[in-house]
């Protein structure tokens, strides 16, 4: 009689609890049916072994870190699915000639913006000027970059190139923050990147980690980490219930919340920041000898929303009075971004869109 009882209050509870869950999955599919929630709905796909490396970069280059795996490579977001074609030195770009007969080939140094995030290579700002002006623009820009890796892969590997320009791409929003070596990582993510460190008055070259091998940025650690019991069982519940990419999406939310800056870098940075961004700028001069130098600086929409209301920046004027001074040719963007209308950015992401970079390119068509 004992045991009958049991059973029947297990039975119910167990009832119970699928009445609730299936009353959550409803109001969770209505909500993002409805799209107050932009959170994914499941596919029922489950995949148990991951064997795709979803990430455009890892870090496995041992002087300047962040770079790309050769060959093609399929990177998908919500709002878009691209595929990376990097050439045989790691650069998103097609093959291009170290010695050219051609003098007016620019060399492109930046991050995720000029590496064309999100976007077809043939529709990024610099295959688009290569269009409009007739001049080569070697692409070697790379998401995650900072001004030291941007340094870096110049002095290592985009020198070698000939070319009569450098164009330096800075994104203020992270630039600074990239190249500071306190600054926390993505999740905490072990990480192999390169930083200058200010001691005894002089910029010392010094690396977060003995060996790039210790990166966790790369598809061995991937793979291991996704393929574990526990990333299974993730995967499973996203791929079967509503409720699990709701908890999935708010936990990401947080995330991206908590490191979002809640200033513009064009108005708010420290002088050391400053200083050793203009001293690497100096060492990437120093390496082009008598080669042009540009320097392309793009704002986010945040940077806009404070110029908007000051109309002037304490970072350009900081920035013009140096490029006066060392020759350098500025191109900031924020004036001009900031008299559009129309859309510039990716719906599920902070990166131009193809509109973005056709507008831009035609604004720069001149300057080359």
């Amino acid at each position: 009689m004992k045991k009958n009882n049991r059973f029947k209050k297990f039975s119910f509870y167990f009832i119970m609890i699928l009445i609730v869950y299936a009353g959550i999955e409803l109001i969770c599919f209505a909500f993002i049916a409805l799209g107050f929630l932009p959170a994914s709905l499941p596919d029922f796909k489950f995949q148990s072994t991951v064997t795709e490396y979803p990430v455009q970069v890892a870090d496995i280059d041992s002087n300047w870190g962040t770079w790309h795996y050769t060959g093609n490579h399929r990177f998908k977001k919500k709002c878009f699915d691209i595929t990376y074609s990097i050439n045989s030195y790691g650069a998103r770009d097609v093959e291009r000639e170290k010695i050219s007969t051609k003098q007016n080939r620019v060399v492109v140094l930046g991050d995720s913006f000029l590496e064309g995030y999100g976007v077809d290579s043939g529709q990024r700002v610099t295959n688009i000027l290569e269009k409009l002006t007739g001049r080569e623009f070697l692409n070697f820009a790379c998401s995650d970059f900072g001004q030291t890796q941007a340094y870096l892969v110049y002095k290592n590997l985009a020198s070698s190139f000939d070319h009569s320009t450098v164009l330096i791409e800075l994104f203020p929003f992270n630039d600074f923050k990239d190249d500071n070596i306190q600054s926390p990582t993505i999740n905490n993510a072990k990480r192999y990147k390169p930083y200058f460190v200010l001691k005894d008055s002089t910029y010392k070259l010094t690396y977060s980690s003995a060996s790039v091998k210790e990166s966790e940025l790369n598809k061995e650690s991937y793979f291991k980490t996704e393929n574990t019991f526990t990333k299974k069982i993730t995967r499973f519940a996203k791929s079967f219930s509503v409720t699990a990419n709701t908890v999935s999406y708010f936990w990401h939310r947080k995330i991206a919340f908590s490191e979002k800056n809640s200033f513009s870098y064009y108005y708010q940075y420290s002088e050391d920041e400053l200083q050793k961004f203009f001293f690497l700028i100096r060492q990437i001069k120093l390496l082009a000898k008598n080669k042009n130098i540009v320097l392309l600086v793009i704002p986010t929409q945040d940077d806009v929303s404070v110029y908007n209301k000051e109309m002037k920046s304490k970072l350009s004027t900081s920035l013009s009075e140096f490029c006066k001074a060392e020759d350098i040719k500025l191109l900031d963007l924020l004036p001009f971004i900031s008299s559009q209308k129309t859309a510039l950015y990716l719906d599920c992401d902070g990166h131009w869109n193809v509109e973005a970079n056709w507008l831009v390119a035609r604004y720069l068509k001149n300057q080359f």
